[in-house]
């Protein structure tokens, strides 16, 4: 037997891309058209603008509804549309990064805030009263409102969830029936008194974005 060494090179195997365990393309579809509460149809029509292929009326309700149910194939085409429509990232759409969109990722780790409501804060901003909603959403931020706000709801859901039996305020105590209906009247005042202590910052406000 020859002991020579084969000269045949050994291949060498290309890297792959390993998808994160983030779902499956189909299901990230069907999440994606469940955010707008759109149906199949309506999907199709956004679509539309973004492709060659013929997504006018029934045809294109079916082609999503076969995306969404792994009995078609994603092409790159109608990925880049569905990345146009619902401003996600391609590696998103096809399960390959946990975040919509990678200029997300710094706000969502600082801030906490998720991907849908990044999209929401962005969609609300950028409309035909975007300047204002900025202007407006910042002296809110700036002035405390939404600590209070926050801090008003999460006293809340103390009250009405973990204080569910009984609630003691003051020299005063509730049964669990009288609970939700007093922490409610107690978070209205909590709002009514954050509003009267920011409405001469959103007056300012206004006249700055509606008298010009």
């Amino acid at each position: 037997m020859s002991t020579e060494k084969s000269n045949n090179p050994k291949i060498k195997k290309e890297p792959r891309l390993k998808k994160e365990p983030c779902g499956n393309i189909a299901n990230q579809l069907r999440l994606l058209r469940d955010s707008k509460k759109w149906k199949l149809n309506k999907l199709a029509e956004e679509l539309q603008p973004y492709v060659e292929i013929n997504l006018k009326g029934s045809v294109g309700g079916s082609l999503i509804s076969n995306l969404e149910n792994k009995k078609q194939n994603l092409t790159i085409e109608l990925a880049i549309a569905y990345s146009n429509v619902f401003d996600v990232s391609l590696e998103y759409i096809f399960c390959l990064s946990y975040d919509m969109q990678p200029v997300n990722k710094e706000i969502k780790e600082v801030l906490g805030l998720s991907d849908i409501s990044i999209a929401n804060i962005k969609e609300l901003v950028s409309g035909d009263n975007g300047e204002a909603y900025s202007a407006i959403l910042n002296t809110l931020c700036q002035t405390g409102f939404m600590s209070e706000l926050l801090k008003s709801c999460n006293d809340y859901l103390f009250l009405t969830i973990t204080q569910k039996d009984s609630w003691h305020f003051s020299d005063y105590r509730w049964s669990g029936d009288d609970i939700v209906p007093m922490a409610t009247m107690y978070l209205n005042n909590r709002i009514y008194n954050a509003v009267e202590s920011v409405k001469d910052a959103l007056i300012t406000v206004g006249y700055e974005n509606y008298e010009g």
